[in-house]
Parts: structure tokens; C-alpha cells; sequence
């Protein structure tokens, strides 16, 4: 509803273990840098090998390694295949499991 989520956890909370000890804490002041001018622009295929936190190429059949797998904690990281001659775009056979893709993935063909 676009609430005070505080105060909505607050009553839920208090609900089961009684009213709150300490009162919601005083909202922080909002500040900003004022108007930024974007003036130029990086597009992102021009820009991979600076962007990139690591590139891995997958061989036919197996699965896309996880962050994790490949060590790497936060960033971009490029994946490679190419499908085997006869295989259609759509049919590649590297490929993206529940338990491999966790967050987000852009896929470029």
C-alpha cells in the first residue's frame, strides 16, 4: 500500500512478542548530488573485456559453472559456447540450470 513498512513490521512483530522496547528510530535526512549530466554513453558489447570479472568457455553438453564454481563473488562474468556444426542457435548444448543461475542472466546470441 505504499506504507511505513516500519511501522507495519513493528505491529507484526508486536503482535507476538509484546510492544516494542525502542521507539522507530528519526528518518535520515535526504540528500543528493543535484542534477549529473550523462553526456556519454558505453555500450555494452564494445565494453565486455574491461566490464568482465572473468570469461569462461563452456564445452558442448556441460553446464554453465556458477559464480561460486569459478570463485568469482560479485561482477560480470562472460560465458562462451559455440554450438557443434548442425546444431541450430536455440538447440545449443551448453546450458543454464535452477542451481547454476541464481540471480540474472543476460543471454546474447
Amino acid at each position: 500500500s505504499g506504507g511505513d513498512l516500519f511501522v507495519a513490521l513493528q505491529s507484526a512483530l508486536s503482535a507476538v512478542y509484546g510492544p516494542p522496547r525502542f521507539p522507530e528510530p528519526a528518518q535520515l535526512p535526504v540528500v543528493s548530488y543535484g542534477a549529473v549530466a550523462l553526456l556519454d554513453r558505453a555500450l555494452l558489447m564494445e565494453n565486455l573485456e574491461v566490464l568482465s570479472t572473468c570469461r569462461v568457455e563452456v564445452a558442448g553438453g556441460e553446464e554453465f559453472p556458477s559464480f561460486e564454481a569459478l570463485g568469482v563473488d560479485i561482477g560480470l562474468v562472460v560465458y562462451q559456447a559455440q554450438p557443434p556444426e548442425g546444431f541450430g542457435l536455440l538447440e545449443l548444448p551448453a546450458y543454464f540450470t535452477a542451481s547454476s543461475l541464481r540471480d540474472f542472466a543476460q543471454v546474447l546470441v
